[in-house]
């Protein structure tokens, strides 16, 4: 992975999950893109970021269970969003974690994690 201390960059990222859209956009350069509240939701959750952090919402919270060392940020509120439940995950969890839990393997109808990050300079 990428050590982004070592860079001279902090990172912020927010966590949602839920239902997104995607597809081509663009008129003369087409881009795949996601978005929705999801995504926006994702995106909004970085701005309530501590640098070096990961907010994650309650329904990625509910996603992950028991087996991440999770931290309660209570009600924060959300610019666009009004007030929600947002949590950090703690340090300790892998990067291999984080990606069994957003490629979950062998899933048919896996719920979908969004992530944004913010990159502090």
């Amino acid at each position: 992975g990428i050590n982004a201390e070592y860079m001279g960059v902090s990172l912020c990222i927010g966590l949602n999950s839920g239902t997104i859209s995607a597809g081509l956009v663009g008129d003369q350069k087409w881009i795949y893109d996601i978005f929705g509240d999801t995504v926006n939701t994702a995106s909004r959750l970085t701005g309530v970021c501590e640098e070096g952090k990961t907010t994650i919402s309650e329904t990625t919270r509910d996603l992950l269970g028991q087996d991440y060392y999770i931290q309660d940020r209570n009600m924060i509120d959300i610019k666009g969003k009004g007030y929600m439940h947002c949590y950090y995950v703690s340090p300790e969890t892998t990067n291999q974690e984080l990606k069994t839990v957003l490629h979950p393997p062998q899933a048919t109808r896996a719920p979908v994690v969004v992530m944004d990050t913010n990159i502090i300079q």
